[in-house]
């Protein structure tokens, strides 16, 4: 019998969330797949927050990660991008909230990695891996404002081909208090503080792998899960733990069809050699 590994990479479309899952508790997007061929990160939240594969081709930039058992985006340090939609607003002013991903930085040519741009809660929210050498692991917050830092986080250059789990989360995004937000690496706390300001910056739309202002991001990156809510301590151990292929349940596999023959029995209707074919689905728990 095929793995759910195997049936995951082959049709990724077919599964689905559990909305009941704790997991799935404010999600509001989250791209857990999409699969060779397809010009779509699906979003499997449920609100329809799919993503345009934006100057990539879905034949190559589509990569198979066994070591998370999902399907991940190769950006090409060049013009990939992924466009999750101009002027939508993924939370409501005010609100708490958690952005996670997986990701494996493939070089320091590059300044700045991996850029996420999301607009959140009043605005404009950026996220920026930075090299070592002139800039913190990872520059984030509201712009127009104070960013923050992890400054202990691992660098770029203790990151390079090794897949890592960021989690950043806070309790609202357009703060720039450092006391107000959190980030977790590889399911590890690290303490934020401010540093340098963000310039004032008004863009609609959403993106993943760059900024409206530069095209860079040389790396892979997997299951980007944004949530009007901050996780536990325990989710997001569940989260950045690799070998949990089915994030201890919140991904379900599709029901599988099994088809039986069986011989009619005797009556008016029986025909000696015939079958009669009967369906019966099974669902298997993930």
């Amino acid at each position: 019998m095929r793995s759910h590994w195997q049936e995951f990479r082959e049709r990724p479309e077919d599964w689905t969330l559990d909305p009941h899952h704790d997991l799935a508790k404010g999600l509001v997007f989250a791209g857990l797949g999409g699969g060779r061929g397809s010009d779509k990160l699906l979003d499997a939240s449920g609100y329809g927050n799919s993503g345009t594969l934006t100057n990539m081709d879905p034949a190559t930039d589509w990569v198979w990660v066994p070591e998370l058992g999902r399907w991940g985006l190769d950006f090409d340090a060049v013009n990939d991008a992924v466009n999750l939609g101009a002027g939508q607003r993924f939370l409501a002013a005010g609100r708490p909230y958690c952005i996670a991903w997986w990701e494996k930085v493939a070089s320091t040519s590059v300044a700045y990695p991996n850029r996420l741009q999301l607009i959140l809660g009043s605005g404009l929210f950026l996220l920026e891996r930075g090299l070592p050498e002139s800039y913190a692991p990872l520059n984030f917050g509201a712009t127009g404002g104070t960013y923050l830092i992890p400054a202990a986080a691992p660098t770029l250059a203790n990151s390079v081909g090794i897949w890592r789990h960021w989690v950043v989360q806070g309790n609202n995004p357009a703060s720039h208090t450092a006391a107000d937000h959190q980030v977790y690496v590889d399911g590890v706390p690290y303490e934020v503080s401010t540093s340098g300001g963000y310039g004032s910056v008004s863009s609609s739309y959403n993106w993943l792998g760059k900024a409206d202002y530069d095209n860079a991001a040389d790396c892979v990156m997997a299951d980007v899960v944004i949530a009007a809510r901050k996780s536990t301590a325990s989710e997001i151990s569940a989260l950045a733990n690799p070998s949990n292929v089915m994030l201890s349940g919140l991904i379900l596999p599709p029901a599988r069809r099994l088809w039986a023959a069986v011989t009619a029995g005797p009556g008016p209707s029986f025909n000696a050699g015939r079958y009669v074919q009967r369906r019966r689905q099974l669902s298997e728990a993930a």
